[in-house]
């Protein structure tokens, strides 16, 4: 029983061939294309008239985010190295940034940006993406430069 469990999880994160997979890629894309929507309204003065549902929608793409997560992690072989992964912690900043943003810290509303990160999540179901990122390899000494500088400028 656990084993077919399991498998179903797999399949469903990780195999993007099968039918549950490329389906629960789209909504997990729709839920992405939403949340990004729904911080950008954040901004604006649209916001204050309809905070409830903005925070609403934020509750249910949280909640799936982290169930996600979670369960990429339950499925992984290797935990340690999903974790450290780039797309393991990409996952870990966009839950973090959401669960930020439920707490009314001014300290560290900056963090909130980060969630801006959950548009890197449509990494996992594209193939030209995967491919792109496959290529920053060869340059990852340089990037690493690049991530360092941006986050440098980002606290000054």
């Amino acid at each position: 029983m656990i084993k077919k469990l399991h498998l179903l999880l797999v399949d469903l994160l990780e195999n993007h061939e099968s039918r549950a997979g490329q389906i629960f890629g789209a909504v997990l894309i729709f839920l992405i294309v939403i949340a990004t929507g729904t911080f950008v309204l954040e901004s604006t003065a649209f916001a204050e008239r309809w905070e409830g549902v903005i925070r609403s929608i934020n509750a249910v793409v949280f909640v799936v985010f982290v169930l996600e997560y979670v369960l990429r992690l339950t499925i992984a072989r290797k935990k340690f190295r999903f974790v450290f992964s780039i797309l393991g912690i990409i996952d870990l900043l966009v839950v973090l940034s959401f669960y930020v943003s439920f707490l009314d810290l001014s300290f560290l509303r900056g963090f909130r940006v980060l969630r801006i990160l959950q548009l890197l999540k449509v990494i996992r179901y594209s193939d030209f993406m995967i491919m792109f990122f496959r290529s920053f390899r060869y340059y990852r000494d340089e990037l690493w430069i690049l991530i360092l500088s941006f986050f440098l400028v980002l606290l000054l």
